[in-house]
């Protein structure tokens, strides 16, 4: 038969595997726990004092430090667990330990908890709760006044050690500070703070460009028209001197005046200085000339036009050599915005790496002057000296009512937790260690052979003996001897055909057309193959009317007689008869319970040769003759060979398997060994059926069928 190496595992396995060994799980689990018990009880009970220390705000100055829970977490230590305080704490005391030192057992013992930044907790652990509370009472006053008498002195050594670290980094700050300064100045307008400003004035210069450059090109051809009207002019005679006659010296001054009045009035207005001297000069002049003359002095219109236009060429080229000033200065003004805004990056790159050197010299210093003000150290560096902080007692410590070690519950509980986590790898262990089976389904799981029963345990009673285990007889109404009735049944179904036994027209109990040898065997001994044999014999002799014949086959171990109680002395059986093959059969045969039943008394010599004899064969015939069903128990297969002979003789063959017992690989073994073509499948023994997935319908019958009957 094909085995099947296929396990799934599941909760009601899981649970079922901790029932099993419940108590490799229970044993350490209470083993342990006994033994942490009893170290919590044996554990000596120590005590923990608490006093609450707190700064006083009466004798701190109000503008003093307050540092962080870490640096006055530092000095607390430093001063409670100074050697002078604990030196001065033991000899009061006299806390001398016989093991190690003085010093090293106190400061092991001693608890230091900061709760905020303006108060902590010192404790002290020991067996009397008085002499806690004292010492840890005279602790808080030691640094009470340790902390009180640093204002009125400095120590030396930190004061200069501080002090010349204070000097330096203030130093230092003042220099990063100035450098950041010059640089903010020598950058200017390219800092990143203006970039957005450097932005919109780019913006402002831009438009202001493209306006002037408007401007220019407007000028440049005002001027150009300006030039070509007076070019026409000149053709006209504009430079020419006015009349043809020569005119005078004073006609000739009148006539430059007014030449040069006309130009001047381009230019200013009437109340202009100059242009009030021009007029004021011409009026002279004409009053000096001659009547006949003075109508002559007057310039041409061409002249005089000739004259604006060349004072409208004058504030031209002014305006325009200002305009291209204008839009030089613009554009190298704009050049620099550019040159700003494109070196920002940089500068916010130099800028940050100044900011965070002078953050963390600032930071350095802070966390100096914090040190400074606890332990009390002026700064030299301050108008006025700050004195350390002082602390008062806020809660004095009060002798403690309750243990804080040991904690024998919890103690008890992780014995409890070890036992179990102890007790849980030995059930694993054994668990992985037995490869049995536990039930059908995980025998199913194992290979495919059919379970034909599941039979509990059964349990010896009437003194212990192994009569009462024929629960066919003993206990028929038991859920044992029910499952072996249910065996019987599959028996014969397998043996002789369901036709045979479901056919039209036959009751249930007919007699079978042609008797079945079967033979009952088992890979090794101990899994009850006996006890199997002698129940289902005695299942199919009440089942059907055909007769039945249980034949102790085990020529080497034979078992059957001690079932029956039975005395071999002066008694023959099986192996005798295989002495006698010719004898009468009945001479060697007893009833029991409608079973004939041919035990063997003692062993055999030879037994293998006796059963592969032809007389064995031939008995066995007569034996088919006389009876229906001839069940052989057979010794088992694996170790001995008698078991493959009469498998051979026998015409199926039915496995027993004991649950919790038969390892897997030696049942394996014995079907590999073994020629299973008429094999009709297993019964499985020793099954715990109270605790399987099918434990409520047995229980069902027990309440409902087997309490009525």
């Amino acid at each position: 038969m094909p085995t099947k190496e296929v396990h799934n595992i599941s909760i009601h396995e899981l649970l079922t595997v901790i029932w099993r060994h419940k108590l490799a799980i229970a044993l350490p689990t209470l083993l342990l726990a006994v033994v942490f018990a009893a170290y919590a009880y044996y554990l000596p009970e120590r005590y923990e004092a608490r006093a609450l220390l707190a700064i006083d705000p009466q004798a701190n100055p109000p503008d003093v430090q307050i540092p962080t829970v870490e640096d006055q977490l530092w000095a607390v230590r430093e001063t409670v667990l100074g050697r002078p305080v604990l030196e001065k704490v033991i000899a009061e005391f006299k806390l001398y330990p016989s093991t190690r030192d003085a010093v090293d057992d106190v400061k092991s013992r001693i608890t230091i908890d900061v709760v905020t930044a303006k108060a902590f907790h010192i404790g002290f652990q020991g067996e009397d709760p008085v002499l806690v509370a004292n010492v840890v009472n005279r602790l808080a006053q030691l640094f009470v006044n340790q902390t009180a008498s640093a204002q009125t002195r400095t120590i030396a050594q930190a004061d200069g050690l501080l002090q010349e670290e204070l000097e330096s980094l203030r130093g230092k700050l003042a220099g990063q500070s100035e450098q950041i300064q010059n640089y903010k100045e020598r950058v200017g307008g390219a800092l990143p703070e203006r970039l957005a400003t450097n932005l919109k004035a780019i913006e402002v210069l831009e438009d202001r460009i493209q306006a002037t450059n408007i401007a220019i090109v407007t000028d440049q051809s005002e001027r150009a028209a300006v030039l070509k009207e007076m070019s026409e002019l000149e053709k006209r005679g504009a430079l020419d001197p006015a009349g043809s006659k020569e005119q005078s010296t004073g006609q000739r001054k009148l006539e430059e005046l007014k030449l040069e009045l006309a130009r001047a009035r381009t230019k200013y207005t009437e109340k202009n200085p100059e242009v009030i001297r021009l007029v004021k000069q011409v009026k002279n002049l004409e009053q000096t000339q001659p009547k006949e003359e003075r109508g002559q002095a007057e310039p041409s219109a061409v002249s005089l036009r000739y004259v604006q236009l060349s004072a409208e060429l004058e504030g031209i080229d002014q305006h325009l050599l200002s305009q291209r000033q204008e839009s030089f200065s613009v554009t190298s003004r704009l050049r620099t915005q550019r040159g700003q805004v494109a070196s920002v990056p940089q500068h916010e790159n130099e800028m940050a790496l100044l900011m965070r050197d002078y953050a963390t010299t600032q930071a350095n210093y802070q966390v100096l002057l914090a040190k400074q003000n606890l332990s009390g150290i002026p700064d030299g560096g301050s108008a006025r000296g700050r004195s350390g902080l002082v602390f008062t007692i806020a809660e004095p410590a009060r002798p403690p009512l309750t243990p804080y070690s040991p904690r024998r519950a919890r103690i008890v509980l992780m014995g409890l937790f070890a036992g179990l986590g102890l007790g849980s790898l030995i059930a694993f262990g054994r668990n992985q260690m037995n490869t049995s089976f536990l039930n059908a389904e995980d025998f199913a799981a194992f290979t495919s052979l059919p379970v034909l029963a599941e039979v509990p345990s059964i349990s010896k009673v009437n003194g212990g003996s192994n009569a009462g285990r024929v629960v066919t007889v003993k206990q028929p109404t038991s859920v044992a001897a029910e499952l072996y009735f249910t065996l019987a049944a599959k028996v014969r179904r397998c043996c002789q055909g369901k036709a045979h036994e479901r056919s039209e027209g036959k009751p249930d109990r007919a007699q079978p057309s042609s008797a079945v040898v079967l033979a009952v065997t088992s890979a090794t001994g101990g899994e009850g193959k006996t006890l199997t044999s002698l129940n289902l014999s005695v299942a199919l002799a009440k089942s059907f009317s055909g007769k039945v014949l249980l034949v102790d086959a085990d020529l080497r171990r034979p078992m059957l007689h001690e079932y029956l109680e039975l005395d071999g002395a002066n008694r023959k059986g099986f192996g005798d008869l295989l002495l006698n093959p010719e004898d009468d059969i009945h001479k060697y045969i007893l009833q029991y319970n409608g079973v004939s039943v041919m035990p063997t008394f003692k062993r055999v010599a030879n037994p293998l040769g006796m059963l592969a004899s032809d007389s064995a064969r031939a008995l066995l015939d007569r034996m088919r003759r006389e009876f229906a069903f001839v069940i052989l128990d057979s010794p088992p297969i694996v170790p001995i060979a008698d078991g493959h002979v009469l498998a051979n003789l026998a015409d199926h063959v039915l496995l027993i398997a004991r649950a919790r017992r038969t390892p897997r690989e030696l049942f394996k073994l014995a079907v590999e060994n073994f020629d299973c073509s008429n094999v009709i499948g297993v019964a499985l023994n020793d099954v715990d059926l109270k605790h399987s997935r099918y434990s409520s319908a047995y229980r069902y019958y027990q309440e409902n069928y087997q309490a009525r009957e």
